[in-house]
């Protein structure tokens, strides 16, 4: 399964259209584990989908928590290791303090939702893109690994060498969801994401999408016959 690319209008429902189905995928585990990132650019967007997500994971059994800047580090971090969450909620330059701090591990993360992405593709905070991509490629690829080398045989090694080779070209355990109302088309901010084999979706107004299906061609000319009775 390859990553996506969503442009939606804000009041669209998009925070629910990626919510729900996330949440789907992962209310059967079994082992709290970091599978899921949310980032968006402000406070108050945190606080909003955080509490949308509690909402909709009141009954089922997922931790959730938001890193929402509000307490230190460390305190924050305690809390995280405490908790550990399935779902997290932050911004992307909190995110980037955490794993530059403890060294996060993303190799369980199955999801990377961006929401608001042209905002926060406008952001360079320690280059936080490259770092999240390339920490969650890192973690993932030595996730992979079957064992130690010490360990292995010869073709042991050689099939690790092949897994590892494919991996490279095809493989992506974590599926990034791209969103925003106006998405960029700007190849090269799109290139940081590192995307993989992504679909475009473009979810119109209801209005739009009326005037859409039923536009009457621009030539089209019309002509009345008055009959007499």
């Amino acid at each position: 399964m390859g990553d996506y690319l969503i442009n939606a209008s804000t009041g669209s429902g998009k925070t629910l259209a990626y919510l729900i189905p996330i949440v789907n995928e992962l209310m059967t585990r079994t082992v709290p584990k970091l599978r899921c990132i949310i980032l968006v650019p402000t406070k108050p967007l945190i606080n909003q989908v955080y509490s949308t997500l509690l909402k909709l994971t009141k009954s089922i059994n997922l931790n959730c928590m938001a890193f929402k800047n509000d307490v230190g580090l460390k305190e924050e971090h305690e809390k995280f290791v405490r908790l550990m969450p399935d779902i997290l909620v932050t911004a992307p330059g909190r995110l980037v303090d955490h794993i530059v701090a403890f060294d996060l591990w993303l190799g369980d993360l199955r999801f990377c939702v961006v929401d608001e992405a042209d905002r926060l593709l406008n952001q360079s905070f320690q280059n936080w893109c490259d770092l999240l991509v390339n920490k969650i490629e890192n973690d993932q690829r030595e996730q992979q690994q079957p064992r130690a080398l010490g360990s292995k045989t010869g073709s042991e090694l050689g099939v690790s060498a092949a897994f590892g080779a494919f991996y490279n070209r095809y493989s992506l355990k974590c599926i990034k969801l791209i969103l925003s109302a106006t998405l960029t088309t700007n190849s090269e901010k799109l290139s940081h994401l590192k995307l993989f084999k992504p679909k475009v979706v473009v979810v119109n107004d209801v209005e739009d999408l009326v005037n859409e299906l039923y536009q009457l061609p621009p030539n089209l000319e019309e002509y009345f016959m008055k009959q007499s009775d």
